[in-house]
C-alpha cells in the first residue's frame, strides 16, 4: 500500500513525495513487478477532503514474450494527474498506482527482434531448437499460399 501522510499539507502549497512499494497486480494480466515500484510527484490540497496528485510511476515488469511465452523484463514509466480523496490525514494512492501500471502495460512484448516463437504443430520453442515438424501449415490454405508465390518463392503481384 502507498499511503502518504498529509497532516502538514496546506491548501495551495504542494508537497513533493517519493514512495517505493511492492505492487501485486491481478494474476489475470500475466504481469508481475519483481522490484519495488517507484512513485514520485507532487501532492496539492484542493479542499479539506480532496488532493490533486501528479507525478510518475516507474516500474520494472516481468511479462511473457508474445511469440515464445518466455519471461521478458521491461521498464514502464507512466505519468498521472488525478484527484484523490483524503481520509484521516492520509492519502492512499495504491489504486492510482495499480491503475496507471495496468493502463500502460504494453500490448505485445518480444524477447528479441528475431524471436521465432513456438512450433504450431508440437509447441516447441523454436529459439531453443528446431523441432523437425512439418511446417507446411494448414492444407486448406495451400491454394491461397500458391496464389501469392511464384517459382522463386517471392510474392507475385499478378492476381489473375
Amino acid at each position: 500500500m502507498m499511503i502518504i501522510d498529509v497532516k502538514t499539507l496546506r491548501v495551495g502549497v504542494p508537497m513533493d513525495f517519493e514512495s517505493f512499494s511492492l505492487v501485486t497486480l491481478p494474476k489475470s494480466y500475466g504481469v508481475t513487478a519483481p522490484c519495488p515500484v517507484k512513485v514520485s510527484g507532487k501532492l496539492s490540497k484542493s479542499d479539506t477532503n480532496t488532493c490533486v496528485c501528479e507525478g510518475e510511476v516507474t516500474a520494472k515488469l516481468r511479462l511473457e514474450c508474445g511469440r515464445c511465452l518466455e519471461a521478458v523484463e521491461c521498464e514502464l514509466s507512466a505519468g498521472f494527474h488525478e484527484e484523490v480523496g483524503q481520509k484521516d490525514d492520509a492519502v492512499d494512492i495504491s489504486a492510482l498506482v495499480d491503475e496507471n501500471i495496468i493502463l500502460n502495460i504494453p500490448q505485445k512484448v518480444l524477447c528479441g527482434e528475431y524471436c521465432k516463437g513456438l512450433c504450431s504443430v508440437c509447441g516447441a520453442n523454436l529459439n531453443i531448437s528446431d523441432c523437425g515438424c512439418d511446417q507446411e501449415g494448414d492444407p486448406r490454405f495451400v491454394t491461397l499460399r500458391n496464389l501469392f508465390q511464384n517459382k522463386g518463392g517471392e510474392r507475385d503481384g499478378n492476381l489473375s
